[in-house]
């Protein structure tokens, strides 16, 4: 799998920020904690974003910082580069080894692929929130402070993070990914083409 996604990004990009241990068992815990509220870092099928968390502002006027969006850059290089229909004709292929994950972390009658199409609908329904929606540090890590916002599931909260002109670009490519995969509803029974 490693390897077919390197071969769709020309290796150098993918290979930058993927983690190529269990890729597909930790995309599938991924896709699956979306809706959550909380999404493990340890199970990311990407490596971290590289630098801390910047904000602006302090106290009561605590915000995101402007260029905590360019945090993002490596990632959004990809998609922005994505090849949606090569990406979602490798996921369909080798679909059963995604159903065979979900079902080991607990789901032995439902289908992955559902989950995905709701995680997708999901991001995509992410409110448009400003760029000056206010932070609070509690303890170590930060919270909106609105509590609506701080409420939402983790997948939603990670598209406020990511900065307004990211978050577009990653919900024009969810549509173009969730239209390929409603088109062509993989297969959970077939054999993969791996080994």
């Amino acid at each position: 799998i490693v390897a077919a996604l390197e071969a769709l990004w020309s290796g150098s990009a993918i290979s930058g920020v993927i983690q190529p241990r269990e890729v597909i068992r930790n995309f599938v815990v991924t896709v699956d904690n979306v809706p959550r509220r909380v999404m493990p870092v340890q199970k990311l099928p990407v490596k971290p974003v590289a630098g801390s968390f910047v904000t602006a502002g302090a106290g009561n006027t605590l915000v995101i910082g402007e260029s905590n969006a360019q945090r993002y850059a490596p990632y959004m290089k990809l998609v922005e580069t994505l090849d949606a229909p090569g990406l979602v004709t490798l996921y369909v292929r080798h679909y059963p080894l995604f159903q065979q994950a979900y079902r080991e972390i607990g789901y032995p009658t439902g289908h992955f692929n559902d989950r995905l199409v709701e995680a997708i609908d999901l991001m995509l329904a992410t409110p448009d929130a400003p760029a000056s929606s206010k932070l609070v540090q509690p303890k170590v890590f930060y919270e909106f402070a609105d509590r609506d916002l701080e409420q939402l599931p983790a997948g939603q909260k990670l598209m406020l993070r990511i900065g307004e002109n990211n978050a577009k670009l990653v919900k024009k490519r969810l549509r173009e990914i969730r239209s390929l995969v409603t088109a062509q509803a993989p297969d959970a029974t077939a054999a993969s083409t791996t080994k």
